[in-house]
């Protein structure tokens, strides 16, 4: 990175120095001299004493006509044999209309003088007197060269350099930067567009290249922000490279840009390196939830699994949507924000142009899952599946029945009960969901816990705690609000989150609320409204609150605002046979329940209290 902006700057500074050059030469005071009927120089002027190479007042009086390095050129005239005064009667009348015209002169230092050169009779002078002007071109000679030598050296460095017009064409670029796009054809001199030669790569970056280029040339954009919306990394082949601009101004109007100094840099390695350590990180943020709850993970990769071969077996929109929404937030809260940035990306794209995803975007989906777990899956195969976990307080719970000469039968049930996973455990992967959303949105929350003891089936039901999340950052993104707002509603800085279980007859009975503001149902209605979704009454209105696409938002983001989130709960508590009701109070919260069959929970048998069991004792 130093090496790129070292050349860059290089690059740009000679730019700059190569136009100054030539701004100087236009501006350089003109030679002036007059020259009387007889070809002898009457009067000259500083400029020209120094250009010629005189000292002050050593041209007066010198001949004309010996300045000039090939006379003829300018006067085919003028004769070998002539005398002077007829030599010079010959070049004052081919001088003498006035028309400008390149010729050399010569100067004492030994060195060729091109000028522009213009000669006319002066209003005061004598007749046969002629005034001559010139203006100096040795300093814009130099300049080419200077461009010359420059343009020789850039073709030896490995950066790639070019010169970029506003109308899209490379007005030179150096041989690095053909060879870093991808060609071999060397044209250099006015005939090229950077987005031709882009666009056999990626034909949506040339595209954008050419409008950002075309909205800085009509004035629209300025150029800190049309730099910024150009074009900054290109894919060719197996290769990357970054592509980075700089303004060069024209030197007649100064806030006018003229020219963009563009380069190209393989960045392969640099972007590899990156991945890695990002990869590394994200490893270890992965691990580090998997190690405060392994099952809880499992099933969060199970779940996962789930969904990505969903998408990757083809669904409809509607289905694709809030399968990515889903995977996005678990990923994410998880520790894989690679893989969550990535279904944020393709949730974007699908609803933009509303339909499912393209064959390659659901090949790169599936190749990214199984990049981002597969280190993951390796630590989790160290552990079989004959290891069951069991808290101490259920241990001993259970011994001091064993004690108290509790029947075979319900010893043996609570055994049973043991090879199920505990909600506590899904309540506290929830907990650190809701403190991480809270923490990220700069809403701190408080999570209070009642999982009743509770054991459940973890295959059944991971797919209801993977949608559960979205309750929770619905319920913190939209429902908590802000510490300064709360202080002034006269409410605790902190929000806080309830997470209840319980059974109720054969039903298993979930609730999560916030003591948010809750929901303005006005704007579900009018919401509801546009979307031509009926709004007239309290339950059509619930109905429309979980129906897919709405949003009270206006924005989206990473978070929320896409209107998939409830309708993927509801349609998970649908799938097990359940149903989901809110109740929402202005100012004081919101609350969902949702109840699944009993059935539903487990693999076999009724849900069992650990608790029920030792009080008996």
């Amino acid at each position: 990175a130093a090496d790129l902006a070292a050349a860059r700057d290089d690059a740009a500074a000679r730019a700059a120095e190569s136009a100054a050059l030539t701004a100087r030469a236009a501006a350089a005071p003109a030679i002036e001299l007059v020259v009387d009927s007889g070809g002898t120089i009457l009067a000259a002027n500083v400029a020209a004493e120094r250009a010629l190479g005189y000292p002050r007042g050593g041209l007066v009086g010198q001949p004309f006509e010996p300045l000039f390095a090939d006379p003829a050129a300018v006067a085919p005239a003028i004769g070998d044999g002539a005398d002077p005064a007829a030599r010079f009667a010959a070049l004052r009348d081919a001088l003498a209309d006035g028309a400008a015209r390149s010729v050399v002169l010569l100067s004492r230092r030994g060195a060729d003088v091109p000028v522009l050169l213009a000669a006319a009779r002066g209003d005061g002078a004598a007749a046969g007197e002629l005034v001559v002007t010139a203006l100096d071109r040795t300093a814009g000679a130099q300049a080419e060269r200077d461009r010359d030598r420059l343009a020789r050296a850039l073709d030896e460095v490995t950066v790639g350099v070019g010169l970029l017009a506003l109308n899209g064409v490379l007005s030179w670029a150096n041989r690095a930067l053909f060879a870093d796009l991808g060609h071999e054809t060397d044209c250099r001199r006015g005939c090229t567009r950077l987005s031709d030669l882009l666009r056999v790569h990626d034909g949506a970056a040339a595209d954008w290249l050419d409008v950002t280029l075309e909205s800085l040339s009509d004035g629209m954009l300025d150029i800190d922000l049309a730099i910024d919306q150009l074009p900054q990394r290109i894919d060719v082949g197996d290769a990357t490279f970054a592509l980075r601009y700089a303004p060069i101004y024209d030197p007649d109007e100064p806030d006018s840009v003229d020219k963009l100094l563009v380069t190209t840099t393989n960045v392969t390695e640099q972007i590899a390196a990156e991945r890695g350590r990002a990869r590394q990180e994200e490893l270890l943020a992965a691990f580090q939830v998997l190690l405060k709850d392994r099952d809880g993970f499992e099933e969060f990769l199970d779940e996962c699994d789930r969904l990505v071969d969903l998408l990757a077996s083809g669904a409809s929109f509607g289905l694709e949507k809030r399968a990515l929404h889903t995977l996005k937030g678990n990923c994410a809260i998880n520790g894989l924000r690679r893989f969550a940035a990535l279904c944020h990306e393709l949730e974007t794209a699908i609803v933009d142009r509303r339909e499912p995803m393209a064959d390659g975007e659901r090949r790169r989906l599936v190749a990214a899952w199984a990049d981002a777990t597969l280190e993951l899956r390796h630590l989790l195969e160290r552990r079989g599946d004959d290891v069951v976990a069991v808290p101490v307080a259920e241990h001993a719970a259970l011994v001091a029945r064993v004690e108290a000469g509790a029947p075979a039968a319900e010893i043996a049930g609570v055994l049973r009960d043991w090879t199920r996973a505990r909600l506590a455990q899904a309540f506290e992967r929830l907990e650190r969901q809701a403190i991480a959303i809270g923490q990220r949105l700069g809403k701190p929350v408080d999570v209070v816990r009642d999982d009743g003891g509770l054991r459940y089936d973890g295959k059944r039901l991971a797919p209801l705690w993977a949608s559960a999340v979205h309750l929770l950052r619905n319920a913190i993104d939209h429902g908590i609000e802000p510490p300064d707002a709360r202080r002034a509603a006269g409410k605790p800085e902190r929000g806080r989150i309830d997470l209840t279980a319980r059974c109720d007859g054969d039903a298993l009975v979930v609730t999560i609320a916030d003591d948010g503001r809750g929901i303005d149902w006005q704007r579900v209605a009018d919401k509801a409204r546009a979307a031509g979704l009926p709004c007239s009454t309290r339950a059509e209105l619930e109905r429309a609150l979980f129906a897919t696409g709405l949003t009270t938002r206006d924005t989206v983001s990473d978070v929320s605002g896409r209107g998939v989130g409830l309708s993927a709960v509801r349609d998970e508590v649908a799938k097990l046979g359940g149903s989901i009701a809110v109740d929402s109070r202005p100012g004081r919260g919101t609350r969902f329940e949702l109840r699944v069959p009993r059935a539903a929970a487990g693999a076999s048998g009724p849900l069992r209290l650990v608790a029920a069991a030792a009080q008996r004792s």
